[in-house]
């Protein structure tokens, strides 16, 4: 077996950090609403297994980079991303750390687009073709089109 110098480490490691399973949305092609409709109510990840990620994720690859991800991550509140980067920063990295939010964008506001731009957050989001297409299948659970404040988010950045 080799020792700890002779392992080889990974470049760069992806760390899926699921926000959850709720959603302000009820995409027709999603399991989600699905899922977390048969679900109780999961709390929002502590602060300590918050902790445990960035920090492990600190000690298994060079560059690690942390994709934010739901159902629909900005559910979970900004200051849920405000300690995220406070414990990257407190962490020791031996490369780059990199954060990407995949997002609806129906929830960005200025404060949180200044956050994730001053925090260097890639955000992304998709689109559903069309306006049509994308109204048909992207809708909030009172059948209220959402492609409108999508864009509106996506502004904001």
């Amino acid at each position: 077996m080799k020792g700890v110098s002779e392992m080889i480490v990974p470049k760069m490691t992806y760390i899926l950090m699921s926000s959850g399973l709720d959603c302000n949305l009820a995409c027709r092609y999603c399991y989600h609403g699905v899922v977390s409709s048969k679900l109780e109510k999961a709390l929002p990840m502590s602060s300590e297994i918050l902790s445990k990620i960035i920090k492990g994720a600190s000690e298994i690859s060079l560059d690690s980079t942390f994709l934010w991800h739901g159902g629909e991550p900005l559910m979970a509140g900004l200051s849920h991303f405000e300690e995220a980067i406070r414990l990257q920063k407190m962490t020791l990295f031996p490369g780059k750390v990199i954060n990407i939010l995949q997002s609806n964008m129906t929830l960005m506001s200025q404060r949180r687009a200044e956050f994730f731009v001053r925090n260097g957050f890639r955000v992304s989001t998709s689109l559903d073709g069309s306006k049509e297409s994308h109204n048909a299948n992207r809708i909030f659970p009172w059948w209220v089109w959402q492609l409108r404040p999508c864009n509106e988010g996506c502004f904001l950045l």
